[in-house]
């Protein structure tokens, strides 16, 4: 379809200007999301980790790669993660709940 097909195009864009300026969170940020939107989450994860890299104090982050990892039944990967996320310091309540909803579900 072309939708697929303009999605698939950005994704591989995004991908050129991630290796052009790895240290761009925000190229790096839109490239995790096509990631995510084509269901490639081997290319999402390292992504996101990059970005942690750069800044380790984002929650938000933390339960989004603790879900892909949890999508790829990562599960052990997917707890280190969300519990990261949930136990940060500045993580808001619906970074909590969704870390939490994921982790009973590997219980």
């Amino acid at each position: 379809t072309n939708a697929s097909t303009t999605l698939e195009q950005q994704f591989h864009t995004t991908f050129q200007q991630m290796l052009e300026d790895p240290s761009d969170i925000e190229i790096t940020m839109k490239y995790a999301n096509l990631a995510i939107q084509l269901k490639d989450y081997e290319a999402a994860i390292p992504a996101l980790e990059r970005i942690l890299l750069f800044n380790p104090d984002l929650p938000r982050i933390k339960q989004e790669v603790g879900v892909l990892y949890y999508r790829l039944e990562a599960f052990d990967m997917a707890k280190t993660y969300l519990e990261d996320a949930k136990n940060s310091a500045n993580a808001p309540s619906d970074v909590i709940t969704l870390a939490n909803k994921y982790l009973e579900k590997m219980n």
